[in-house]
């Protein structure tokens, strides 16, 4: 029974994959408003940071959030409207399919925001304070980076004169925060999806629930999810060590392919997005039914 549940976790990844690359494929718009969403965010940041006036900046940080979460919501919706069939919705009109999100999840999908970013914050809070009682404080870091700064002593320097035993303690931060970064998203990586579900539930309960769903769901298909996690991780850190080659010396080439790799990563993330909503709607009961052309459930 465990061993059939597991296969079919990993048939529906492959289907996944499939209509997630059919998705991207015939729907460019998916990959044009993630791409506007951040000139835009970036303008309302900007302007926020380099106002003087407090109430100002907090009134364009205020609508950078807003703007966030109504983007996320018609984003997200257009995302589930491309399964149903990715060579017709090609042809339909995006806008009113993402204002029509926008209306119905704004609400739901701006208090998960804010619900995540606490429980980040929480999280943070809670690690440093386990660090520190395992580890020992960071303090001596920020006291011996100042005077190296009078000093002139560059941080490389800095931290290759550090004694072994004030290593282990930034060491052992280090691991202690990348580990808990990582399960936490883990855990978390199917909120948004299950935050958008339609269901009858009320709007400000809905983010819990959806903490709850997303829980459920990856221990339910863990082998399956932790396999697409590393297959993610790889191709992350491939397109990274590209990134970081110089091909040329000629400074228009490495333009050129400085450009043909954002767009890579561009895709790539778009890409993964769209995966993690395809595969939580067709394996979310857990059913083997779920896995059709289009990835619908029967």
């Amino acid at each position: 029974m465990l061993l059939e549940s597991i296969k079919n976790s990993f048939k529906v990844l492959l289907e996944s994959v499939k209509n997630a690359a059919k998705s991207v494929a015939y729907n460019p718009s998916l990959v044009l408003f993630p791409v506007l969403y951040i000139i835009l965010l970036n303008i309302l940041l900007v302007l926020g940071a380099k106002s003087k006036i407090v109430a100002v900046s907090l009134i364009f940080f205020v609508c950078a959030f807003l703007f966030t979460a109504a983007w996320t919501s018609g984003w997200f919706g257009m995302i589930k409207k491309s399964f149903v069939n990715p060579q017709n919705t090609q042809k339909q009109p995006q806008l009113p399919i993402f204002f029509e999100n926008v209306g119905k999840n704004i609400i739901s999908v701006g208090l998960g925001l804010v619900l995540y970013m606490a429980l980040a914050a929480l999280g943070a809070v809670i690690i440093t304070a386990l660090a520190t009682k395992i580890f020992g404080s960071l303090d001596f870091v920020i006291r011996d980076l100042q005077a190296a700064k009078e000093t002139g002593i560059t941080m490389a320097q800095y931290f290759k004169t550090l004694p072994t035993d004030k290593m282990y303690i930034i060491y052992g931060w280090q691991i202690l925060f990348v580990l808990s970064y990582f399960i936490f998203n883990f855990l978390m990586t199917f909120f948004f999806p299950a935050l958008m579900d339609e269901t009858d539930e009320n709007v400000y309960l809905k983010p819990f629930i959806a903490i709850k769903n997303s829980i459920v769901f990856v221990f339910r298909n863990f082998l399956a999810i932790c396999a697409c996690y590393i297959v993610s991780l790889f191709i992350s850190s491939a397109l990274s060590i590209v990134e970081n080659i110089k091909f040329s010396n000629i400074v228009s080439i490495n333009s050129i392919i400085s450009v043909i790799l954002f767009l890579i990563h561009l895709y790539f993330g778009v890409f993964m997005i769209v995966l993690i909503f395809n595969y939580y709607e067709n394996n979310r009961h857990n059913r083997g039914n779920c896995i059709g052309e289009n990835g619908s459930c029967n």
